[in-house]
C-alpha cells in the first residue's frame, strides 16, 4: 500500500511542476493549461462514484491494484503523446486510476487496523508520497533540460510501478466474498458533510499551491522555468518531513487541533513565500507552506471516517468527489486569475482556503467520537 501511494505522490508532485514547460511546450494559456488540473479532478470523481461499488464486488486489496494498472494506462499516454487532446485524456485517466487506487488503499489500512494504527499508517503512507513526490520534482527540474524532456521522470514513475508489483508478487491477493448485504450505503451525517467542505479546502491549498508554486517563483524572482521547478520539490519533501513527524504526533492532540495548527503554519509559510523578492525567501516560505500542508489530507481524511461512523469506504468515495471537485477548481480558478490579474494576486485564493478551511473543521468537531475511537 505505502509503494502505491509513493508512485501516484512521485506522478503528482513531478507532472504538477511541469505545467510552465508543458504550457511552453503546447503554446497554451495558464487558463488551458490549468485544464490538465480539471481532468485530474474529473478522474478523481469519477474514481469516487465507483468507490463502493469495486470495493464490494473486488475487495480494497484488489481494486486498489486495479486502479494502478489505470493508472499506468494513463502515464503512458502522457509520455508517449504530446498533443493538448491526448495530454489532457492521459491526465483524466491517470486521475481516475491513482484516485481509486489511493482510496482502495486507504480503505485497507481501516478494514485491518484498529482507529489510531490506521491513521498513523495513513500519515506514514502519506509521507512516503510527499518524499517521492520531492524526487520527482527533482528528476523533473534535471530532465527538463536534458535530451529525455521532463518526461523521463513519467517514466522513472512507470518503473515504479513495477517495482512495487515485483516487491509483493509472492505474496496473493486476499480472497474477497462480496457482502450479502450490499455494498455500503446509508445517509450520511450533517457534521459529515462540514467535514467535507474541509476536504474541499485542503485539497485545493495542497493542489493550488503545487501547481502554480514555480510560476509563481518566476514571476517573483525571475527564475527560469527548469529551475523554479526544481525549487518545488522543497515543498514536496517538507511535506514528507511534516508528516513524518506528524503520524508520530496523531496520539498527542486532538485531529481538530492538530489540523487547525496546520493551517496556521501553512497561513505563515504563504506570507513569506508570496511576497518574496528572492530566491532565499521563497525556499524559506515554500518549506513553511510544505509543512503547513503536509498534515491537512491525512488528519481531514481522518476525521471525515470518524465522522462517517467509520463506514471508510462511503466516506472516501464521497472524499474523493469533494477532492475531484477542489483539484479541478483551484488550479484553474488560479490559472484563469494568473491570465487576468497575474499569477500573484492569483494567489490570495489559498488564504481564502485556509481561512474557509479552519471555520469547517470547527463547525464540525471529532472530539464527540475520540472515547469510542479509544476503546478500538
Amino acid at each position: 500500500m505505502y509503494g502505491q501511494l509513493a508512485v501516484y505522490g512521485f506522478f503528482l508532485y513531478s507532472f504538477g511542476p511541469a505545467q510552465p514547460l508543458l504550457r511552453d511546450e503546447q503554446g497554451t494559456s495558464h487558463t488551458v493549461a490549468g485544464l490538465h488540473g480539471t481532468a485530474l479532478a474529473l478522474g478523481a470523481i469519477l474514481a469516487g462514484s465507483t468507490n463502493t461499488r469495486l470495493a464490494h464486488r473486488y475487495g480494497s486489496q484488489r481494486a486498489s491494484w486495479i486502479g494502478t494498472v489505470i493508472f499506468a494506462i494513463g502515464i503512458i499516454d502522457l509520455i508517449a503523446f504530446r498533443s493538448l487532446t491526448f495530454t489532457l485524456l492521459g491526465a483524466l485517466v491517470t486521475g481516475t486510476g491513482g484516485s481509486i487506487a489511493i482510496n482502495s488503499a486507504t480503505t485497507v489500512f481501516h478494514e485491518h487496523l484498529p482507529t489510531k494504527m490506521a491513521e498513523k499508517a495513513l500519515a506514514e503512507g502519506n509521507a512516503f508520497a510527499a518524499l517521492f513526490g520531492a524526487l520527482g520534482t527533482t528528476l523533473v527540474g534535471l530532465l527538463a533540460a536534458s535530451r529525455f524532456g521532463w518526461r523521463g521522470g513519467l517514466f522513472l514513475g512507470l518503473i515504479g510501478i513495477l517495482v512495487t508489483r515485483f516487491a509483493i508478487y509472492r505474496k496473493p491477493i486476499e480472497s474477497h466474498v462480496p457482502n450479502p448485504n450490499g455494498r455500503s450505503s446509508g445517509t450520511l451525517p450533517r457534521r459529515f458533510w462540514i467535514g467535507w467542505i474541509t476536504i474541499v479546502t485542503v485539497v485545493g491549498i495542497e493542489f493550488g499551491s503545487s501547481f502554480w508554486a514555480a510560476a509563481l517563483i518566476h514571476a517573483r524572482t525571475g527564475a527560469n522555468a527548469s529551475n523554479s521547478t526544481m525549487t518545488v520539490m522543497i515543498l514536496a519533501l517538507c511535506m514528507g518531513i511534516g508528516r513524518y513527524a506528524g503520524s508520530r504526533g496523531l496520539h498527542k492532540a486532538s485531529l481538530d487541533r492538530l489540523l487547525i495548527f496546520f493551517l496556521i503554519i501553512t497561513a505563515v509559510g504563504f506570507a513569506f513565500f508570496w511576497t518574496a523578492n528572492s530566491t532565499l525567501i521563497a525556499f524559506l516560505g515554500l518549506g513553511l507552506v510544505g509543512l503547513g500542508i503536509s498534515m491537512q489530507y491525512p488528519l481531514a481524511i481522518s476525521r471525515l471516517i470518524r465522522l462517517s461512523d467509520h463506514r471508510p469506504d462511503l466516506a472516501l468515495g464521497r472524499a474523493s468527489l469533494g477532492a475531484g471537485t477542489a483539484i479541478g477548481l483551484s488550479p484553474l480558478l488560479l490559472g484563469i486569475m494568473g491570465d487576468h490579474i497575474g499569477i500573484q494576486k492569483a494567489y490570495l485564493l489559498i488564504p481564502a482556503l485556509i481561512v474557509v478551511g479552519i471555520i469547517s473543521v470547527i463547525a464540525s468537531p471529532t472530539h464527540a467520537m475520540l472515547a469510542t475511537d479509544a476503546s478500538k
